[in-house]
């Protein structure tokens, strides 16, 4: 089901993401310095069940990643992501998590009267919001994406944890020598068929790998927060090849 929403300014997503973190740390007298670690305790402040299932079966469509029964406040992460049986994949189950969590708070206002009606008319509990990744460009979607960045990795503290790491105000790519950062990455001297912007992006998040550890995300929601936060600057980079001469 395609869903439209309205366009929404990334300062009223990140208003609407630190209003839930302050809401939660008045009720619960505990701060949210790393967001990931309170996503079970977030999920019964707002009243929400979480289920892992293998939601390509369960749904009959390819490449679930989430889902939300709006109707029923239950939120279901496909298996794949669960941390438990897969730890590399903390960073990316936390982040669809918190993606589900972004849907509930931007967009149930939306769903609600709908579902109402398919009640009404005996409509079956199908999700209200499928969350598949060949959607992911859909604006419902990126709303969605830009919420879970924002809880996850709040401004403030991204900032403190930057500045203790990097011990600078921000990284600018334009000034950088890309061949020495890959050394200094442990990225091989050989292309690997990757286009310029992609094998940076490679080092970028190797990195940053540090910090998305802290927060508990994966390498390339950080560096994409980063970048968001101009903590990371790409405005001017140099036509160096990344795997050009040192």
């Amino acid at each position: 089901m395609s869903i439209d929403v309205r366009y929404v300014p990334d300062e009223e997503i990140e208003t609407e993401a630190c209003a839930l973190l302050a809401g939660y740390a008045r009720k619960a007298g505990v701060p949210a310095a790393v967001p990931a670690l309170l996503l079970d305790d977030l999920l019964q402040h707002l009243g929400l069940r979480l289920d892992l299932d293998d939601l390509c079966a369960m749904l009959g469509l390819p490449d679930v990643l989430g889902a939300i029964w709006i109707e029923r406040r239950h939120v279901y992460i496909d298996q794949t992501l669960d941390p438990d049986e897969r730890p590399a994949m903390r960073g990316r189950f936390n982040f669809s998590l918190a993606h589900e969590i972004g849907h509930w708070r931007l967009h149930r206002g939306y769903l609600e009267p709908r579902h109402a009606m398919g009640d009404l008319f005996g409509g079956p509990p199908e999700p209200t919001i499928i969350c598949r990744t060949s959607r992911k460009r859909d604006r419902i979607e990126l709303q969605a994406d830009a919420f879970a960045g924002c809880l996850l990795m709040p401004r403030d503290e991204v900032g403190r944890a930057w500045r203790r790491a990097m011990g600078s105000d921000r990284l600018e790519l334009g000034s950088l020598r890309w061949s020495r950062l890959a050394s200094a990455a442990g990225l091989p001297r050989a292309g690997v068929g990757l286009d310029r912007r992609q094998e940076r992006d490679d080092v970028l998040e190797l990195l940053v790998k540090p910090l998305a550890d802290e927060f508990q995300v994966s390498a390339q929601a950080m560096r994409i927060r980063l970048e968001r936060l101009d903590l990371i600057v790409r405005d001017v980079e140099t036509t160096e090849p990344l795997f050009g001469a040192a």
